[in-house]
């Protein structure tokens, strides 16, 4: 597990994110969002998409220090 690197990370007040391809089969994004949910974080703000020349390219979970998108 990667969880006590992110905490460490977290505590010395780095920026992360943390992405994932929305139709990976080998590492499918909502093991991704299960454990960054583990965190605790406050939640900024929940999903919304980003865009890329007017189309949905993905979505991000955005909780201040640490952001989680998933990829198209």
């Amino acid at each position: 597990t990667v969880i006590p690197v992110h905490k460490f990370l977290l505590q010395n007040n780095l920026r992360i994110l943390v992405y994932s391809g929305d139709t990976d089969m080998c590492v499918p994004f909502t093991g991704s969002q299960a454990w960054t949910d583990s965190l605790n974080l406050p939640l900024v703000n929940d999903w919304a998409p980003w865009m890329v020349n007017n189309q949905v390219a993905g979505y991000v979970k955005d909780y201040g220090v640490l952001r989680f998108a998933t990829i198209k």
